[in-house]
C-alpha cells in the first residue's frame, strides 16, 4: 500500500513539474517575444536617430561649406568678446589661423575710440530686438584702418540671457570714405560761409549802419539850425524815422550774419540772448533751460550749435503759429543735447516740410547738415495740429561742467 501511495504521489509531482515547466516556457517565450518587439522598435528608433544625425551632420557640413565660401567675414563671440567661431574669410582677413583666433578677444581689432559705440550697440539687444547693425572701424595687421558694417544677431539661452552673438561683416570703406569726404567738404563750405557772414556782418555794422547814422545825424543837425517852418520839417522828420528803422534793420541783419554776442558774452549767454531776442517782441510764451557750457566746447562747435538753435527758432517764428515754446540745452556725459518744442501747426512727417509752404525745409536741412558735421543725431517728432519737437544730440569729449540756468 505504501508503495502504491508513493508512486501515486510521484506521478502527481511529475505532472505538477511538467505543468510548471510548460508555464515557465510559455512565459519565457512570451517575454522573449516581447523583448524582441521592444528591441526591434528600439533598433528602428536608433536607426532613425542615426539617419537624422547623419542628415543633420550633412546639413551642418553644407552650412559650414556655405559659410566658409562667403566673402563676408563671419564670426561668433560671447558677450565678453571671446571669439568662438570664425570663417576662412575672417581668418585670412586678419592674417591669423583659426586656432589663433578662437578663444581670443575681438576688441583689440577695433580702435579704442570706437569701443564705447560698440559696447552701447551690444547692450541694446533684447529678445524682442535680437538683430541690429553697426558701422565701425577695424585695425588690420598691416596697421591700415578699414570701415566695416556688421549685422549682428543675439543668441539667447533658456534663461533669456545672451550666450553668443553671430556677426556678418562687409567692407564699406569706399562708401564711408566718400561719405566722410562729402562731410568734410560740407564742413569747409559752412566754415567759409561763416567767414563770409562775419565779413558781411562787420561791413554792414561798421559801414552801412554808420553811413545811415551819419545821414540821420546830418538831418537832425539841419533841423536844429532851422527853427520854425514846421511844415517843411515834416518830410525830414519822416526821413529821420525811416533812418532809425534802417539802422535797426541793418543791426539785426548784421547780428544774424555774425552773432557778436557769441564772442563778447560767451556761448551760454549768447544762446539765452538769442532766445529772448526771438520771442520777447512776440506774444509767444517761452521757457529756456540752458546749461552753462561756456568754455568747454570748441569754437567751431559753439558756432554750429548756435546756428542750429537759431534755425530752430527761426522756423518756429516763420511757420509754426505756436504760442508756447520751450528751448532746452543740456550737458550730458560726453554729449550736448538740444530740444526745441512748440505747440504749433506741426510738420508733415512724410515730407518733413511745414504744413503751410515756406522755405523752412532749408532751415531743417541746415540743422541736419550741421548736426552731421558735429557727428550727432537729429530727429523730428511732429503731430499735425499739435506741434513739433526737434532733438539734437552731438558728442563732445570735454567733461561735463554744468551750471543750470533758467529763464
Amino acid at each position: 500500500m505504501r508503495e502504491t501511495s508513493f508512486n501515486s504521489e510521484g506521478k502527481h509531482t511529475q505532472e505538477a513539474l511538467r505543468k510548471a515547466n510548460e508555464e515557465l516556457e510559455e512565459k519565457v517565450e512570451a517575454r522573449t517575444t516581447e523583448h524582441i518587439k521592444v528591441n526591434v522598435k528600439l533598433l528602428g528608433e536608433i536607426r532613425k536617430r542615426e539617419a537624422a544625425e547623419e542628415k543633420l551632420r550633412k546639413s551642418e557640413m553644407q552650412l559650414l561649406e556655405i559659410i566658409e565660401d562667403q566673402a563676408e567675414l563671419i564670426c561668433r563671440f560671447r558677450p565678453d568678446g571671446t571669439l568662438t567661431f570664425a570663417n576662412d574669410a575672417y581668418c585670412r582677413y586678419f592674417s591669423k589661423t583659426r586656432d589663433e583666433i578662437l578663444e581670443s578677444n575681438y576688441l583689440p581689432l577695433i580702435p579704442v575710440e570706437d569701443h564705447d559705440a560698440v559696447e552701447k550697440h551690444l547692450n541694446s539687444f533684447t529678445k524682442n530686438n535680437p538683430v541690429a547693425t553697426i558701422e565701425h572701424r577695424i585695425l588690420l595687421p598691416s596697421g591700415d584702418t578699414r570701415w566695416y558694417q556688421w549685422s549682428n544677431r543675439a543668441i539667447f539661452n533658456a534663461d533669456g540671457n545672451i550666450k553668443e552673438f553671430q556677426s556678418v561683416g562687409r567692407d564699406i570703406t569706399h562708401t564711408m570714405e566718400a561719405k566722410l569726404a562729402k562731410e568734410n567738404y560740407l564742413k569747409r563750405l559752412i566754415e567759409s560761409q561763416e567767414i563770409e557772414r562775419r565779413r558781411m556782418g562787420a561791413e554792414l555794422h561798421d559801414g552801412l549802419a554808420q553811413d545811415i547814422l551819419a545821414i540821420r545825424n546830418g538831418i537832425k543837425h539841419y533841423l536844429k539850425l532851422t527853427p520854425g517852418q514846421e511844415d517843411s520839417k515834416k518830410p525830414l522828420e519822416d526821413v529821420l524815422a525811416i533812418t532809425a528803422h534802417c539802422i535797426e534793420e541793418v543791426r539785426t541783419i548784421s547780428y544774424n550774419l555774425h552773432p557778436h554776442m557769441l564772442e563778447k558774452l560767451g556761448f551760454t549767454k549768447a544762446v539765452k540772448s538769442a532766445v529772448e531776442k526771438a520771442f520777447h517782441p512776440t506774444n509767444i510764451n517761452f521757457s529756456a533751460n540752458i546749461d552753462d557750457v561756456s568754455g568747454i566746447l570748441p569754437k567751431d562747435m559753439e558756432i554750429n550749435l548756435y546756428r542750429i538753435i537759431q534755425e530752430g527758432l527761426s522756423n518756429i517764428l516763420k511757420h509754426s503759429g505756436a504760442d508756447e515754446v520751450s528751448v532746452n540745452l543740456i550737458s550730458r556725459y560726453k554729449s550736448i543735447y538740444i530740444k526745441i518744442s512748440d505747440n504749433g501747426k506741426g510738420i508733415d512727417n512724410q515730407f518733413r516740410m511745414p504744413v503751410h509752404a515756406g522755405s523752412a525745409g532749408l532751415g531743417l536741412t541746415g540743422i541736419s547738415e550741421r548736426t552731421k558735421i558735429l557727428g550727432g543725431i537729429f530727429t523730428i517728432d511732429s503731430v499735425l495740429g499739435k506741434g513739433t519737437t526737434l532733438e539734437i544730440e552731438v558728442p563732445h569729449p570735454a567733461p561735463a561742467r554744468v551750471v543750470k540756468q533758467h529763464s
